[in-house]
This record gives structure tokens, C-alpha cells and sequence, in this order.
């Protein structure tokens, strides 16, 4: 497993990137998620990617939005960033739910990989997002995807108002 630095990770997350395999039109359904994906690479060629985008069939609200680096060293796959609507899971405290009850944002960090996982055990609460449309909108923006109009139009329209900043909540 490669080591990275917070830096490496951060830079890898914001590179600009272009859209080499584009996702299909139309999401397929699979084991009760509508799916699509799509393959990026920077453009400097120097960093491959995937995204994936995940819907469950029954509950719009629980979807996932990730970014997958892939090491040109074929060493594994790492998903750098994920932007999740809530799912829930058994809570034992009432008081303080975990994060997966409302939208939120997994993040891989410097000190989950030098533990020895790959896991995005970071987990923030967010408000920059209330739908699947709207995470969207923000993970290509956050992430630097700079040809997504090509294949997401409504996704990234202008607003009149200023864009709230990209940085995390």
C-alpha cells in the first residue's frame, strides 16, 4: 500500500480533471441502486480516476457520490472522497446520532492510511447539498471535473447567487 501525505491527498482531490470514459446516459439498476459511472484522468495525464454515482432504488435520499484514484502503479484503488446523503444505521445514543443520519461527507486522511486502512473514516456533516442533483452539482465542482458540462448541463448551471465555497463544512 502506497503512503500519502494530507497534501498528496488534498491535491489529488483537487486537480483539475477531465472526463475520459463518460457515464452512460441512463443509470442501470443493480442489486437496488440505480448506478453509473465514469473514468477522469488529470490533465496533465499524470492521475487516473473513477467516479462513481449511487441511488437506492426505494429511498432517494440515501446515494452516494465518490472519487476513486487509480494508481498508475497498479498498487490498490483508493476512494479519496465520497458525498452521502443519509442512511442511518443502529444508533445506541439518541442524544449525538452519528453523521449517517443527515447529508455528509466520507473523506480519506493522511492518519486513516499510515494506520494501514484505506477506509474515508472522516466523516462531516454537511450543508452544501439536500439532494442527488445538488451533490452532484458540488462534486464536480469540488473535485475540478472541468469538462462535466459535456455530460451534466442542469448539474452545473450558473446561479445568479455566489457559490457558497468548496471547502468542507
Amino acid at each position: 500500500m502506497n503512503i500519502y501525505t494530507q497534501s498528496e491527498i488534498d491535491n489529488l482531490i483537487k486537480c483539475q480533471k477531465i472526463i475520459i470514459e463518460p457515464p452512460p446516459q441512463n443509470m442501470r439498476v443493480e442489486r437496488g441502486h440505480l448506478k453509473k459511472d465514469m473514468k477522469l484522468q488529470s490533465v496533465d495525464s499524470k492521475h487516473k480516476f473513477s467516479a462513481f454515482m449511487r441511488i437506492n432504488e426505494r429511498f432517494n435520499e440515501n446515494f452516494s457520490i465518490g472519487l476513486i484514484y487509480i494508481p498508475m502503479d497498479d498498487t490498490t484503488n483508493l476512494t479519496l472522497i465520497r458525498f452521502n446523503g443519509p442512511h442511518g444505521e443502529y444508533i445506541n445514543d439518541l442524544i449525538d446520532p452519528p453523521p449517517h443520519f443527515g447529508y455528509h461527507i466520507h473523506k480519506v486522511t493522511e492518519k486513516t492510511i499510515n494506520e494501514g486502512t484505506t477506509s474515508e473514516k472522516f466523516i462531516e456533516l454537511t450543508k452544501k447539498y439536500s439532494t442527488f442533483d445538488d451533490a452532484i452539482r458540488y462534486f464536480i465542482r469540488y473535485t475540478n471535473i472541468i469538462d462535466a458540462h459535456k455530460y451534466f448541463g442542469k448539474h452545473i448551471q450558473l446561479s445568479l447567487f455566489k457559490e457558497d465555497s468548496d471547502e468542507l463544512d
